[in-house]
């Protein structure tokens, strides 16, 4: 399912604004410069720049936006919204103590920081280094060792990726520093991937019903094709993020962002923010502390108690979105997150289950502890999985076909070895009213080989014949042995 990006535009602060703002302390020394408040300034080739609040600063370069008490706007088509923010060279910082370091980052919420170019960091105290992705409350992209960007993306309350080109997904989910991994959990903490459609490329994951009939059969795999298409969550992620340095620089058609008296940041009609909170659209309500709420009636409630100071870090970005749980992240139209520690990412994504994440347009988690790409209705494969190694690991379906293609073989192999076994054991015939017979036999089968020995004994008891037989047959490969006593009477 497709769904239209909503871009929104911040209204240029007026001029109107400014002078009724300005103090006898503002200062701009470059024409174009407009600032408010006191101790503001605007410097060198400002035109175009705007600061607001006190010992706000936009600097160096043209189009800078700074608002906020000591925020600071630097170096060209930059934007500072919040006490104490900093926003470099093309960079968005929105939020109390929010930083834009690098080129073209993106910083939202109180504390989070954008440290080097092209980051994004979305949540309370979130941080992202080069070409990484961080999004919840204290969600962490650091720097690799040497320097270098990981490109990393970490999704959900405290979450942290290290490795180069890994994924963790969930509340307090780790990659554990490796490579091109995807990673649901921790060593202590893992998670099920849930509505999991049959996997068909060997780099598939393989579901709990492909890998029972497996063992059942013993060497049956099914290579029927289900119906569905992963939907990348990175895709659609990447989709809301590009749109958000205008949406965290809009403001609504009738009025413009504004704090609350209490460290938080409102735009828009009919819209609340608890402290340290951002809320932007109409009827969009932040109502947990450090909480970031964007989109036209997105919404951040706590059941039991609408603004409760003990819960924060909560965040819903896309209209009608839903993030009723501490500290839950709802991202998508309607998308709705209300399990603790739960994550809900796509158009109407619904995460009920406590500390579970639902991916992908419709998906829906709703056991605790688990990870849902589709629901009971459409499912979903996972792709491009690699092998798993450890126990909880998600298995593909080309290690799925190696275990199976090596069952068939053992048995294959059994099988044959009985055969030459039956072949080879020989029952020794009798000549005459007493005696002994010794007789021995050689069998082969499918490449598998046996010797057979029998031994008879007759003799007479009471007029009648008695014979008695024994044999014993060995299998050369596996070494097993087979064993045959009888015994006939006649008359």
């Amino acid at each position: 399912m497709q769904t239209k990006q909503r871009i929104f535009t911040l209204a240029p602060l007026t001029l109107a604004l400014a002078l009724a703002l300005a103090s006898p302390l503002a200062h701009a020394n470059t024409a174009g410069g407009t600032v408010s408040g006191s101790g503001n300034v605007t410097t060198q080739d400002s035109s175009g720049n705007l600061a607001s609040g006190n010992g706000a600063l936009a600097a160096i370069q043209t189009n800078n936006t700074a608002i906020g008490q000591q925020a600071q706007a630097n170096e060209g088509a930059a934007t500072a919204v919040g006490a104490g923010s900093l926003a470099n060279q093309s960079s968005t910082a929105l939020g109390a103590a929010a930083q834009g370091q690098g080129v073209g980052s993106v910083a939202v919420g109180a504390g989070a920081q954008g440290l080097q170019g092209s980051s994004v960091a979305v949540g309370q105290n979130a941080t992202a280094s080069v070409a990484g992705v961080a999004i919840g409350a204290g969600a962490s992209v650091p720097i690799a060792p040497g320097g270098a960007g990981t490109a990393g993306v970490a999704l959900g309350y405290q979450s942290t990726s290290t490795g180069i080109d890994s994924v963790a997904l969930g509340a307090g989910s780790t990659d554990l520093g490796l490579a091109g991994v995807v990673s649901v959990g921790t060593t202590s903490q893992q998670r099920r991937i849930i509505n999991l459609a049959a996997g068909q490329a060997p780099t598939d994951a393989v579901n709990l019903g492909q890998l029972d009939a497996a063992a059942l059969a013993g060497y049956n795999y099914t290579n029927t094709a289900t119906a569905g298409a992963v939907s990348s969550a990175n895709s659609y992620t990447n989709s809301q993020i590009t749109a958000l340095q205008n949406i965290i620089n809009s403001a609504t058609a009738s009025g413009l962002c504004k704090y609350n008296g209490q460290g938080g940041i409102v735009c828009g009609t009919n819209t609340t923010a608890a402290a340290g909170a951002v809320a932007q659209g109409n009827n969009a309500s932040a109502n947990y502390a450090g909480s970031l709420a964007i989109g036209q009636g997105a919404t951040i409630t706590s059941p039991t108690n609408p603004a409760d100071p003990n819960t924060t870090g909560a965040i819903a970005i896309g209209n009608g979105a839903q993030a009723n749980a501490d500290p839950a992240t709802a991202i998508g139209f309607q998308a709705d997150a209300a399990g603790a520690n739960s994550v809900a990412l796509g158009y109407q994504a619904q995460a009920y289950g406590t500390n579970s994440v639902a991916l992908g347009a419709g998906s829906v988690a709703n056991r605790p502890n688990s990870v849902s790409v589709g629901s009971g209705a459409q499912q979903r494969q996972i792709t491009n999985v690699a092998p798993g190694t450890s126990p909880t690991d998600a298995v593909n379906l080309g290690q799925l076909q190696q275990a199976t293609a090596g069952l068939l073989s053992q048995a294959n192999t059994y099988a044959a070895q009985g055969i030459a076994m039956a072949a080879a054991l020989d029952i020794a015939p009798l000549y005459g009213a007493d005696g002994y017979s010794l007789s021995a036999g050689v069998g082969s089968y499918g490449g598998q080989n046996a010797v057979g020995i029998a031994f008879s004994r007759r003799t007479a008891y009471h007029q009648h014949p008695v014979a008695w037989t024994v044999g014993l047959n060995f299998n050369g490969g596996s070494g097993a042995a087979v064993g045959k006593v009888g015994a006939s009477i006649g008359w």
